[in-house]
């Protein structure tokens, strides 16, 4: 898959409103003119109106750093729950149940597909567990739909949640994690209440979705397995990649420190500390089994990140390169072949005693 410079276009979003204003979604219609459509959520158009707005606000580069740091997609966005998906969709996709659970604070609304496991022809479905599939930043529960589909043909339940401020999730803010873990607690409280999922339970992560997958097992004692893809360190160190990595202009301009200011100044605007949102920190907090894997080629967040987070761990843990790999290798299939024996390994139910 072909690696997309996230931060670049977040960049460019901020010179792109910045020189058009934010006003045509603001103030629509105010001029006499055509109202404009809202853009869809989850959506580059989202990104550039939430950064935007948040731009209108700020007076130097340094408060518009921040807010491109933080902004969520989906940030100045009503989304309006029913233009979900419709069940035609879903039968096609092979979504069994589409939910929309209420998370916080701060208050969200996050949209939530669930694959039941599939049995053999003639036979039926022994339950091994449940799978939760964690996206990357500025994506979307789709990015996994493949993979949960496969282990869902294995007999496991596949839990695909839109993180807060993206898809079709309502948020404000993206968090690196920290939130995100919070979100997600009360999202497996509510399924397994619900009786929609059964333990044991597993979580696959990637990038964005591996650090949180991190801070989840750090403060989720229900989770019996790990599988992390590009995980980076912490916010700390992997905004400044982003920057040297996709905008080496800007890096040439703004000093280290500065940047680090940004990141600060973006944890004030979102309410959240960024040396909190750490999975370097997690994995020293939890002996959840965790399988690391990472591109040897990842050119976004180096190999060296899945390194510190492997020696750092508490609990029992594999790291491997993924051979060619590059930030996107999520989906290839030496990673689905890994992750389905790590799963095997961790998620096997105990003999019933009787």
């Amino acid at each position: 898959m072909r690696a997309r410079p996230v931060y670049l276009r977040r960049l460019l979003h901020l010179a792109l409103v910045w020189g058009l204003g934010t006003s045509a979604w603001t103030a629509p219609g105010a001029d006499g003119g055509p109202v404009p459509a809202a853009p869809a959520p989850g959506t580059d158009a989202s990104l550039a109106l939430a950064i935007g707005a948040s731009l209108a606000r700020s007076h130097d580069l340094g408060s518009a750093l921040a807010a491109a740091f933080v902004s969520a997609p989906n940030a100045r966005l009503a989304i309006d729950a029913s233009t979900d998906p419709a069940p035609v969709e879903l039968a096609a996709l092979g979504v069994d149940e589409q939910l929309r659970l209420e998370v916080g604070p701060p208050a969200a609304s996050l949209l939530v597909w669930i694959l039941w496991p599939r049995a053999a022809v003639g036979a039926s479905p022994v339950p091994r567990g449940s799978i939760l599939f964690l996206h990357g930043i500025c994506s979307s529960r789709l990015e996994h739909l493949g993979h949960a589909r496969h282990v869902a043909a294995l007999g496991y339940t596949a839990i695909l949640p839109d993180l807060r401020g993206q898809g079709r999730s309502t948020g404000a803010w993206l968090t690196y994690g920290w939130q995100e873990a919070r979100d997600l607690r009360q999202v497996l409280d509510q399924l397994l209440r619900r009786g929609v999922i059964q333990e044991p339970l597993g979580v696959f992560g990637a990038s964005y979705g591996a650090a949180t997958a991190h801070l989840l097992a750090a403060s989720e004692p229900r989770l019996a397995a790990v599988v992390s893809v590009a995980s980076y360190t912490s916010m700390r160190e992997v905004v400044p990649q982003y920057v040297r990595e996709f905008v080496p202009l800007l890096a040439s301009m703004v000093s280290p420190q500065a940047i680090q200011d940004a990141v600060t100044a973006g944890g004030q605007m979102a309410g959240f500390s960024p040396d909190a949102a750490s999975p370097l920190a997690a994995v020293q907090q939890h002996r959840v089994p965790t399988l690391f894997l990472h591109g040897e080629k990842d050119g976004s967040i180096p190999y060296q990140h899945a390194e510190q987070l492997a020696a750092a761990a508490l609990g029992p843990c594999r790291l491997l390169a993924v051979p060619g790999g590059s930030h996107f290798c999520g989906g290839s299939d030496f990673v689905r072949a890994q992750a389905e024996a790590w799963f095997d390994l961790h998620l096997r139910r105990p003999p019933d005693v009787r």
